[in-house]
């Protein structure tokens, strides 16, 4: 039953081509990108669920490698509401109920989320590689 209802979401930079070949480069693309993440479909649809960073006006997803700023945030929405835990380094940093949030990143580290409906794992992010800033 479990295995049925485990999904795993690619995140494309374009709509999937209709051509095999293409379509077979864009899932290889994504995958090599780290750009994916696993929901629980038992639990909840997670379609339109969301986590990326943002430095201005400049948005990096899942998988992205990005240098610290201070004017760094993490956002997250979600088609539910959620036990959300942000996961730094593997240790929760953060923890609440809700549907979204936005943050300031305050360190460095590899950042992800975890969803959870009534204590049950839901959605699982890939990371977002936030690295020291480079000097010079």
């Amino acid at each position: 039953m479990q295995f049925r209802s485990i999904r795993t979401h690619l995140l494309l930079d374009q709509p999937l081509k209709s051509d095999i070949i293409s379509a077979r480069d864009q899932i290889f693309d994504a995958i090599r990108k780290c750009r994916i993440f696993v929901s629980n479909f038992r639990w909840g649809d997670a379609r339109g669920f969301k986590f990326y960073a943002r430095n201005r006006n400049k948005i990096y997803q899942i998988g992205d490698i990005i240098d610290f700023s201070s004017e760094l945030t993490l956002n997250m929405s979600s088609p539910k509401i959620a036990d959300i835990r942000l996961i730094k380094d593997g240790k929760p940093v953060l923890t609440r109920i809700g549907s979204r949030f936005e943050i300031t990143v305050p360190y460095p580290g590899i950042y992800r989320v975890e969803l959870y409906k009534n204590k049950r794992g839901w959605i699982y992010s890939n990371h977002i590689r936030i690295h020291p800033k480079k000097e010079g």
